[in-house]
């Protein structure tokens, strides 16, 4: 059967045809994973995905190095890489404030909650720390 005279070829898609989409969950790989899968994602969709960071690392690199006849961009790619850079930095301090509020609010309602595991826990951070 020739599928090609189908009268609506956008309408009936086979098994594995037209667009794919895949997210990328590096925890699911690698059960010692160290990097923040919230932050991860975030920088992936919001800032540019691993393609484009590699993109922007080669360029960078090439700029570097002084073969710079490879590049078709019109755009500075150290500035690129360094625009990359703030807005991974910015996500990163947004969710590490939101992290500290979220601790906080945590702890307020453990101490409000069961005074006498908030002071527990307080003992165990506190020695934690010194033994640091």
């Amino acid at each position: 059967m020739n599928f090609t005279s189908i009268p609506f070829p956008n309408v009936i898609r086979m098994p594995w045809s037209g667009d794919i989409v895949q997210d990328i969950h590096p925890e699911l790989f690698s059960q010692d994973y160290c990097g923040s899968v919230e932050i991860e994602k975030e920088v992936i969709t919001e800032v540019a995905g691993y393609g484009r960071q590699l993109g922007a690392l080669i360029e960078a690199v090439l700029a570097l190095s002084g073969r710079t006849e490879a590049l078709e961009t019109d755009r500075d790619p150290l500035d690129r890489l360094q625009d990359i850079h703030r807005k991974v930095e910015a996500i990163k301090t947004q969710k590490r404030d939101d992290l500290q509020g979220h601790a906080a609010r945590a702890l307020e309602a453990l101490r409000h909650a069961d005074a006498e595991a908030y002071a527990e826990f307080l003992d165990r951070a506190a020695k934690e720390n010194a033994a640091r």
